[in-house]
């Protein structure tokens, strides 16, 4: 099993990070008190989960006192997100949210937690400074850091015109101008992607230039 620690400061890209290891595959879990990761890990493994994100920030203060007992045991790669203050500052005034620590002095909580959470920045596997990155350039980061890539889905499937097109379908082609395999005898059963299916499409000269289209458009 393969764990990650994700830490780091408040309006650091906390949240933009935890979504970007979920869409590689993470099972991700937040604020769980450091006493209970191995015990966490144990009920995962059993369900076959195989990477795990625990995300740690400033709300888990109180509970943090064995954390250097249990990274010294799991041996997780961590990744600590920061940002300049004036960046953090910037970005708390748009948001208009409230810094968890809710000392009503927004600079001091910035540097309160950064003392709070030196010990993830220190044995931090990987430092990301966001100042000035978008979430999709973080997400390129962490996905070169862990060596993973976050794959490419694609569906293909049929439909009936009178029953209408998929609502979840992101391209719809009407090939209702092609020849139809269902109406041949011999290959009214067989699936699309049967060879033989192939080669009655494309043998009829009328698919030539949608073909071409569909290949210059797509």
């Amino acid at each position: 099993m393969r764990l990650v620690v994700l830490s780091g400061q408040s309006g650091a890209g906390l949240t933009s990070a935890r979504m970007a290891l979920e869409d590689l595959g993470y099972y991700s879990v937040e604020n769980l008190p450091p006493a209970l990761w191995s015990g966490l890990l144990e009920s995962l493994q059993q369900a076959d989960i195989e990477k795990v994100v625990v995300v740690v920030d400033i709300r888990t203060r109180k509970l943090l006192e064995p954390v250097e007992e249990v990274l010294s045991q799991l041996r997780p790669f961590i990744i600590y997100l920061e940002a300049k203050s004036d960046v953090l500052l910037k970005r708390y005034n748009l948001s208009r949210r409230l810094h968890p620590l809710g000392m009503g002095n927004l600079i001091r909580e910035i540097d309160e937690e950064r003392l709070a959470l030196a010990t993830f920045r220190d044995r931090a596997d990987l430092v990301i400074d966001t100042s000035d990155r978008t979430p999709r350039q973080l997400k390129e980061v962490l996905e070169s850091a862990l060596g993973e890539e976050e794959g490419f889905m694609l569906r293909v499937f049929s439909f009936g015109f009178k029953w209408g097109p998929p609502q979840d379908a992101d391209l719809v082609l009407d090939v209702r101008a092609l020849p139809n395999p269902y109406y041949e005898a011999r290959l009214k059963t067989l699936p699309g992607t049967d060879p033989e299916v192939a080669a009655y499409i494309f043998a009829d000269k009328a698919q030539e230039p949608f073909y071409r289209s569909l290949l210059t458009t797509t």
